[in-house]
């Protein structure tokens, strides 16, 4: 048992590693940190941040501890996750899921982005799961539901906030959904099936709608609301999913 244990903490370890130099190699390419931190950045190996951010004295604290949170998040739950999974199989498919939606979810809060290529790996994990979960068939309906569902929303939210700009006189900065959130729909329509990928983004929905009224009476009983403030919305949609998964 001890030895098992081991075993999966160090899988989650590598897993958590594989997060956390994804995100960063993607930051940098990407040019999302400030010019001043890209320049400090290229003189510590990456390797070496990943493995112990805390030399970096001019990274953010949130930066850092995020990279020990998500080795603690992914080791603890790979020894989690075995404990109530019977077949290998099924734990392998089920922990490369909950990996890549770590990873969104890292880089969304991070960054506020699904980049594309994420997006299309993300694809072809959630139809090679949906393949082996469901049926081919099944998983390429979920996909195209979860895409075409929230392509709607993301449509619709668009107009109503150019809609109500116009009428107020003010500039929207930021859309209310990224395009990003759209195609993350499809990959987990493609995890989950149809009808399953209903299920999913119905939790997500519901999860990201009871934040959203937290968020907005924190930002009134503060006096700092604005209108089309925006939040990461990719965490919920996963979590949804994540859910579904955990359970069946």
């Amino acid at each position: 048992m001890l030895m098992n244990n081991l075993i999966l903490i160090l899988l989650g370890l590598l897993a958590g590693f594989a997060v956390n130099f994804i995100a960063e190699w993607f930051y940098l390419r990407r040019k999302f940190f400030p010019k001043d931190l890209e320049k400090q950045y290229e003189k510590i190996s990456i390797f070496s941040f990943i493995l112990w951010p805390w030399q970096w004295k001019e990274r953010l604290l949130s930066h850092k501890l995020r990279v020990w949170v998500v080795y603690v998040l992914l080791a603890g739950g790979a020894v989690w996750m075995w404990g109530w999974t019977d077949d290998s199989l099924a734990f392998i498919a089920k922990f490369i899921v909950i990996t890549y939606f770590v990873l969104v979810i890292v880089m969304d809060i991070e960054a506020r982005v699904v980049l594309h290529p994420v997006s299309i790996a993300g694809a072809v994990i959630g139809l090679a799961y949906g393949m082996y979960k469901w049926e081919l068939v099944s998983s390429l309906k979920g996909g195209l539901f979860g895409f075409c569902f929230m392509y709607a929303i993301y449509w619709i939210g668009i107009k109503l906030s150019q809609y109500t700009a116009k009428k107020r006189g003010e500039e929207i900065e930021e859309e209310p959904m990224g395009f990003g959130d759209v195609n993350l729909s499809g990959v987990l329509g493609l995890t989950l099936g149809w009808p399953g990928v209903v299920a999913g983004l119905m939790l997500g929905i519901l999860a990201g709608g009871a934040f959203s009224l937290l968020f907005i009476i924190q930002k009134m009983i503060s006096k700092e609301f604005k209108l089309f403030q925006t939040i990461p919305y990719a965490p919920f949609l996963v979590i949804g999913t994540a859910i579904i998964i955990l359970i069946y």
